[in-house]
């Protein structure tokens, strides 16, 4: 049988501790920033446990206390307690400075941690069309997170749906000051976080909306939706919104042309088909809109009722004709 020495080398208690405690932040660092599971939770409070098991196990037979002792002001009795002692002064100042850096790591991620609570809140209200209290919310998530992008993003959000309730009320002053503050806060996010395709798609959709109330942030859609082509060059929808756009601003050739790349990319889309069918009957290619139309009853959507009613039209002007 093999047998364990009771003398262990001196400072073996301090690295086992070093050990436990690298692999505890490490877990909480990936919890932090990732995801966990159960395994890694289970570690969380082993550690902790295994590191104060391991160090009130570990005994030397010299009587001079070790360097991890020495450290933290302990020191053994005969019946293997180790007791507080006096603390030097520069265990005093190592003491004071860990709790303080300790202290600042916990309440910037409190702070992290309720930020984001209220971010959920303000998204709750604003579901539940409270708009006006779901604004105040996040501004106030902004103000402990001022570098959080999508904080900014979720007030652009709900700043142009508040200057859409004024623009319906007729009131044109506020519905344009809750515009003009919507705009700047997408800006903000997308400053931020100039590459977040999600950002540079809230643009484009709160430009869009805002169009309503004045139609010059049509432009400011059009350019978003080129920036995020960049960004992802094969998303379909991408294509769509930006044929849509150009269409609203007249420049149907662009329209037509990006919508057939839509069809490209995507050849099921049966919005894109649809809009493309409806500029094509406008332009008098009656057959290429009876295509599109077809092509989405037979291969994508038999019962859709848009591209019925728009063949019947089409069938009921050809037969006017005959």
């Amino acid at each position: 049988n093999l047998k364990i020495d009771n003398t262990i080398f001196k400072d073996n208690d301090l690295l086992i501790t070093i050990g436990l405690f690298s692999g505890f932040i490490s877990i909480l660092i990936t919890n932090f920033f990732g995801f966990s599971v159960v395994p890694v939770n289970l570690l969380l409070f082993l550690f902790p446990a295994m590191a104060w098991t391991t160090g009130s196990k570990l005994k030397t037979i010299n009587n001079k206390p070790s360097f991890a002792k020495t450290l933290v002001g302990r020191h053994e009795t005969e019946n293997g307690d180790w007791p507080i002692r006096n603390l030097t002064q520069e265990q005093k100042v190592f003491s004071f400075l860990l709790s303080l850096i300790t202290f600042c790591l916990l309440f910037f991620i409190v702070r992290y941690w309720y930020a984001d609570i209220l971010y959920n809140r303000a998204d709750g209200l604003a579901k539940s069309g409270n708009l006006i209290d779901s604004v105040k919310t996040i501004n106030s998530a902004i103000e402990i997170s001022p570098k959080e992008a999508v904080y900014h993003d979720e007030l652009a959000s709900q700043l142009a749906d508040i200057a859409l309730v004024y623009k319906n009320q007729n009131n044109e002053e506020s519905a344009k000051l809750f515009s003009q503050n919507a705009m700047k806060s997408v800006a903000k996010a997308e400053a931020l976080s100039p590459n977040n395709l999600n950002i540079i798609r809230n643009k484009a959709r709160v430009a869009i909306l805002l169009s309503e109330v004045n139609p010059a942030y049509i432009l400011d859609a059009k350019n978003a939706l080129l920036k995020g082509i960049e960004i992802a060059p094969t998303e379909a929808k991408l294509y769509h919104n930006l044929s849509l756009t150009y269409y609203r601003i007249g420049d149907v050739e662009k329209a037509i042309e990006t919508l057939k790349k839509t069809i490209d990319l995507k050849a099921n889309y049966k919005d894109a088909r649809y809009a493309y069918a409806i500029i094509m009957q406008e332009k008098g290619a009656v057959e290429e809109a009876r295509y599109q139309l077809e092509y989405i009853l037979k291969n994508i959507d038999p019962n859709d009722t848009r591209a019925k009613v728009a063949l019947e039209e089409i069938d009921g002007l050809q037969n006017s004709f005959d």
